[in-house]
């Protein structure tokens, strides 16, 4: 199968797939929610509570498409307003390890 493009479409549509497409297959970065000196249930109690609240917000305020991305800002707010930070998987090992994290990280 040959995939042809009209030479008149606009191809700035194509380019941002192929930008996607590209910066997901590059590798996985992982994101993760860290607070110092946190335990497990209650990062999952954070989590649970925030994911709720988000969802409550973005039903009333939101509809079809832009929902989504109303819950998923309303979640980083409340994560953020609990004290956490989103960092790297490497970067938070080297919290816990002492270790200064380079800004490559």
């Amino acid at each position: 199968m040959r995939l042809q493009i009209d030479r008149g479409a606009p191809r700035a549509g194509l380019f941002v797939v192929l930008l996607a497409v590209a910066l997901t297959s590059s590798g996985c970065v992982r994101y993760y929610w860290y607070k110092p000196g946190l335990t497990a249930p209650e990062l999952a109690g954070d989590d649970a509570d925030c994911q709720r609240a988000a969802a409550d917000a973005a039903a009333k305020t939101a509809s079809g498409p832009e929902a989504g991305g109303a819950e998923q800002r309303g979640y980083a707010q409340c994560m953020q307003g609990r004290g956490y930070d989103l960092l790297k998987k490497k970067t938070i090992e080297e919290l816990r390890t002492g270790k200064t994290p380079s800004l490559s990280s």
